[in-house]
């Protein structure tokens, strides 16, 4: 007789494969990708380094399961505080949305610096790299979307919003986490912030800023 699964044969499996990725997650946090050895994540859920290979075929595997949990959490967290709220001001709504969004993007990544850095700017396997590349898109969209809201309501000048999100993505980022943000233990966060937020709104306000 053939062997059948089991729902709870396959609920152990996907708490284990879960248990994998969440340690992926806290090992990258603290160590990065380069860190993040088949060994230190199997130690860290509890699980012998074979059993990895039950559930993602090569480290890269894991890795990028692990790189797309935690893309897709901040990405989530950037999204909400990207919708239009009952409370914006019609005559600047884009701008509310791009605060609230470099606000939250920011605030997260300064947060957890180590781990904001591993996402952003370390490099990875290609695997990862390819994420990496299709969050980006992402993020550059949902900028590029609020301003072409902004500018369909007059709100903001016309200007190429796929151009612009891209950019407002690059800025952000290397202020961040690039090899010049200035993240030493005697930055300060809320000067941090209100500077790339500046920017960004200089950029997309134009003459109007």
């Amino acid at each position: 007789m053939p062997y059948r699964e089991t729902e709870a044969t396959r609920a152990a499996r996907d708490r284990r494969r879960t248990a994998l990725i969440e340690a992926g997650v806290d090992v990258v946090a603290e160590r990065g990708f380069a860190g993040a050895t088949v060994q230190a994540v199997a130690t860290r859920a509890g699980l012998g380094p074979s059993s990895v290979y039950t559930y993602f075929p090569a480290r890269a595997d894991l890795l990028t399961a692990v790189f797309r949990e935690i893309a897709s959490a901040e990405l989530a967290r950037v999204r909400e505080a990207a919708e239009p709220r009952p409370d914006d001001a019609p005559a600047n709504a884009a701008q509310a949305r791009v605060e609230r969004v470099v606000g939250t993007f920011a605030r997260r990544a300064l947060r957890r610096r180590r781990l904001a850095r591993a996402l952003l700017l370390e490099p990875a396997d290609p695997a990862v790299e390819a994420e990496r590349t299709l969050f980006a898109r992402e993020y550059a969209d949902l900028f590029g979307a609020i301003v072409s809201d902004g500018v369909a309501s007059g709100e903001l000048p016309a200007q190429d919003t796929r151009i612009v999100g891209a950019a407002l993505v690059g800025a952000v980022a290397s202020a961040l986490t690039g090899p010049l943000a200035p993240l030493g233990e005697d930055a300060d966060p809320d000067r941090l912030v209100a500077t790339i937020l500046g920017f960004c709104l200089r950029g997309v306000l134009g003459a109007r800023a």
